[in-house]
């Protein structure tokens, strides 16, 4: 049981590494319209990021 967290906490830690990794090199236009549209406050964190970018 203890290994088998211990391996989907890899394995989560993986995944946001590539997500990242993936993010960089495409962009938002990388990220599917219906994965954008899940993201909770999806507006206002790409406000956020258009405002640092901007200074």
């Amino acid at each position: 049981m203890i290994n088998d967290q211990i391996a989907l906490g890899a394995a989560m830690m993986l995944l946001r590494r590539h997500g990242q990794l993936v993010g960089a090199l495409y962009g938002e236009a990388g990220i599917p319209q219906a994965w954008r549209d899940g993201i909770v406050g999806y507006e206002r964190i790409g406000k956020m990021a258009d405002q640092l970018l901007t200074r």
